[in-house]
């Protein structure tokens, strides 16, 4: 939504200090996994990971001046996230 309307972070995109953003990144295996467990990844569901990590490293990721605008960033691939 930030890119569309230029609107703060929302909560779940800010909620994951960077520290445990880079403890759970995901490692190559998990990448190229194709059963990606999306409760886990952002919700914390059924795992150690935080809860809402996977917005934050979303967040951080788009907050990070790449100079795209919204519609180039639907479908970038997770690895290059």
């Amino acid at each position: 939504m930030r890119l569309l309307f230029d609107s703060p972070p929302e909560p779940w995109e800010c909620a994951v200090e960077l520290d445990a953003m880079r403890a759970h990144l995901a490692d190559r295996s998990a990448m190229d996994a194709t059963d990606s467990d999306h409760a886990a990844w952002f919700y914390g569901a059924g795992s150690e990971r935080p809860r809402w990590v996977g917005y934050a490293i979303a967040g951080a990721w788009l907050a990070s001046d790449l100079g795209l605008d919204a519609e180039a960033t639907i479908e970038v691939p997770a690895d290059v996230v």
